[in-house]
């Protein structure tokens, strides 16, 4: 009887937006454009490297840079923003014991892209605002090298995955 509760540490991110273009009143359909970067370390428990079962997993197990361009038109009576990103992975190297007595040596993961559409509009008489949009993110294919004890190598693809999300 009773609750238990745990939390758990994600990776954490370091990352930045550069305006290249700013919103004015002078013309209300030009958009704010800026540049975004990031850096993710990969710190946290993941299901690359097995130490824990998928529930006590909160990272991916990849370092990631990634880099894109924003838009958003926010002065009209319909707002409207676009961004698209691309995620570079780097290879991992886990070196652990994956079942059957493989070891993973290494693991590669191709780009990832990210779209995101909003649309909204905003009622400022109210100081009110409603937005919504979708997050289309494609996950490249992803590549494990294997080793048995016998010093056999071989490999397993795992299929590009897309992932859509509605807000």
């Amino acid at each position: 009887e009773g609750t238990k509760t745990r939390y758990l540490f994600g990776d954490p991110i370091l990352s930045g937006r550069y305006n290249l273009v700013n919103m004015g009143m002078d013309n209300i359909y030009r958009p704010q454009i800026q540049l975004m970067a990031g850096y993710k370390p990969s710190v946290a428990k993941n299901m690359v490297d097995r130490d824990g079962g998928p529930i006590d997993t909160v990272g991916n197990g990849f370092h990631q840079t990634n880099a894109g361009i924003d838009f958003w038109w926010g002065m009209p009576f319909v707002q409207f923003g676009a961004s698209q990103l691309i995620t570079y992975s780097f290879d991992r190297k886990p070196n652990n014991d994956v079942g059957d007595g493989l070891t993973q040596e290494k693991r590669t993961r191709n780009l990832q892209y990210t779209t995101i559409v909003t649309l909204g509009h905003s009622f400022t008489e109210y100081k009110f605002s409603i937005q919504g949009g979708v997050i289309l993110d494609h996950i490249g294919e992803e590549k494990i090298y294997l080793s048995d004890s016998f010093g056999n190598k071989s490999s397993r693809t795992l299929s590009p995955a897309q992932s859509n999300t509605a807000f």
